[in-house]
């Protein structure tokens, strides 16, 4: 069932929260509400209380990866639209490169979506925006299982030349950005509303990997079987809603 128009704004508000908190060294996101205005770089959503018009998103990769055979480029940008059927349950969010440089690469080619797989379509949901974006670093970054079967993308040769050089490797060491903490304690009101979708088994390793230095929050959100509505939040003004 589709969510009811006050969920998705409720979601889109998060979504803009939680990617404001893992802009750093990996990416950058800036928000919009048309496309007009990330095109034209106006507007910016800088202010919660409009968090859930946040619709549009420029993101600046900081990411070395591919442009070529031999040649490497330290910056992309794409373009990302939340706008798209049945969002976040349905269509993955919708992407395009706008960036004069594009990444060589079976996911990435001018004027095609991301090539990012199913892992949005199997989260049903349960996938934030701020983990489909470090998901797309990875990709810049070669940092994936290599495919088997015959698999060539938007590029095969591409496949061919990173397979001869670094032998499946990624391209470099990066840190990707964790979800904020309040994702997982419950210290944000409506991180709140997250803590009693996780069991015990899920906050413990979320916590040990925290003080253990490692990636934060590598647990995946609780399977469907479950029936849990992570998405059902308050709207406005009703209790637990916000202003």
């Amino acid at each position: 069932m589709a969510l009811t128009e006050v969920q998705r704004r409720n979601r889109i508000a998060l979504d803009w929260k939680v990617v404001r908190e893992m802009n750093g060294e990996v990416f950058t996101a800036t928000a919009y509400r048309t496309t007009p205005d990330l095109e034209r770089r106006q507007n910016p959503i800088v202010d919660e209380a409009d968090a859930s018009l946040a619709t549009r998103y420029r993101v600046v990769y900081h990411v070395k990866t591919l442009i070529g055979p031999g040649k490497f480029s330290d910056e992309t940008e794409i373009g990302v639209n939340l706008e798209v059927p049945d969002y976040p349950r349905g269509q993955e969010p919708a992407t395009w490169i706008t960036s004069q440089q594009v990444p060589w690469s079976p996911h990435f080619m001018k004027g095609a979506p991301v090539c990012t797989g199913e892992a949005w379509r199997e989260a049903r949901g349960k996938m934030l925006l701020g983990v489909f974006l470090r998901n797309i670093a990875k990709l810049l970054n070669w940092d994936e299982e290599m495919r088997g079967g015959g698999y060539v993308g938007w590029n095969g040769a591409a496949i061919e030349w990173h397979k001869s050089h670094y032998n499946g490797r990624r391209l470099s060491d990066v840190v990707y950005p964790s979800l904020p903490l309040w994702i997982v304690h419950g210290v944000d009101d409506n991180a709140a509303l997250f803590s009693p979708l996780l069991d015990g088994a899920a906050v413990a390793a979320a916590a040990g990997a925290a003080a253990a230095g490692d990636a934060l929050f590598e647990v995946d959100w609780p399977a469907p079987e479950q029936h849990l509505q992570l998405l059902d939040f308050p709207a406005p003004g009703e209790p637990g809603g916000g202003p």
